[in-house]
């Protein structure tokens, strides 16, 4: 099988310096060099918002490749008007790319990376959001605790926030904005665990 030439008129795009085809020059090319090429889409699955969609390339009536790709309406601002669409361009791209396509490096195709490069924007600006929550409420939390001077229910929220997968950035975010009394509260606690601590140590066995 020949293997992709670029023509003068076929510029890859570069994406974090790497260069990538879009599908619609993987697919020109198919049509040019395999006129009795066939390409199909079927739908694998649908349900939810979510579709799995499968290409399938033949030559001369072979089957050559094929090329699956899946895409969820709630991800991307192109996907909530377009998810079955890009779907099926997706898994076009990536059949093609099996047949040594376009590949320049990677399966993938210039669309399918700036999709997914969407996506995770999209996916890191809810998460963001959702920490600025979570972050904020505790935060608040402790903070009255700390007024009432509750040190289980303190203990209690410091382990509940811990345990949160976000823990580490709420931590963070806790330890730079909590007040002055909650700094003294909590350095406080840290003393007499210490001091509990050392005295089971020094304690002389039964």
């Amino acid at each position: 099988m020949r293997k992709w030439k670029v023509r003068r008129s076929e510029v890859p795009i570069k994406i974090h310096n790497k260069e990538y085809y879009t599908v619609d020059e993987r697919v020109e090319y198919f049509r040019e060099h395999y006129p009795s090429g066939q390409l199909t889409t079927e739908i694998v699955s649908h349900e939810g918002g979510t579709i799995v969609m499968k290409a399938t390339a033949y030559v001369d009536g072979k089957l050559i490749a094929t090329g699956h790709a899946q895409e969820d309406q709630t991800l991307g601002k192109i996907n909530g008007t377009s998810y079955v669409e890009n779907c099926e361009t997706s898994c076009i791209g990536r059949c093609l790319g099996f047949m040594s396509i376009g590949i320049n490096g990677s399966i993938a195709s210039a669309d399918e990376v700036k999709l997914a490069q969407e996506q995770q924007a999209m996916i890191k600006e809810q998460e963001d959001k959702e920490v600025q929550k979570f972050r904020e409420d505790y935060l608040s939390e402790l903070e009255e605790i700390v007024s009432m001077q509750d040190k289980e229910a303190y203990k209690k929220v410091c382990r509940e926030y811990k345990a949160n997968k976000y823990g580490g950035r709420i931590h963070s975010f806790i330890k730079e904005n909590r007040s002055k009394e909650m700094k003294e509260f909590h350095e406080m606690l840290l003393d007499e665990a210490q001091a509990k601590t050392e005295g089971h140590m020094t304690q002389p066995p039964a």
